[in-house]
């Protein structure tokens, strides 16, 4: 095999690998259970936020970047989608969601948690909003 020959494979395979990425990202979704928030990728849960370790739900600020996250967005372009989920314990303290309506969504976020006897800080995201801009 020549050098422009592995050059082309090596090219072919991480277009592959991204493509599959995407892939993959798009197909995550979100499901408020009894007790936990759970993320599921093709009907699998593959990761578990417990109730009581939510510290607070929020719009994200712009001014600190995306690498603080741990990011579970599940669309392409999704500014307009995202919520950042505040935990008490962890690594990373935050992560970033993009539910398809995150007014909604927080809604029934906060009274799932309510109903399992937590609490949500609660945030001015207006005011969160114009801090960033």
């Amino acid at each position: 095999m020549s050098g422009t020959d592995s050059l082309v494979v090596a090219a072919t395979g991480g277009v592959v690998l991204l493509g599959l990425r995407l892939f993959l990202r798009c197909r995550i979704r979100y499901r408020i259970g009894r007790t936990e928030l759970r993320f599921h990728l093709f009907g699998i849960p593959i990761r578990r936020i417990a109730y009581d370790d939510i510290e607070k739900i929020s719009k994200p600020r712009r001014r600190h970047g995306k690498f603080q996250y741990e990011n579970w967005a599940n669309t392409l372009a999704g500014d307009h989608r995202e919520l950042v989920i505040h935990r008490r314990t962890g690594l990373w303290k935050k992560l970033l969601i993009t539910p398809s309506n995150r007014y909604e969504f927080r809604k029934r976020l906060e009274t799932a948690i309510a109903a399992n006897g937590g609490t949500v800080m609660e945030m001015d995201d207006d005011a969160e909003g114009a801090a960033a801009d």
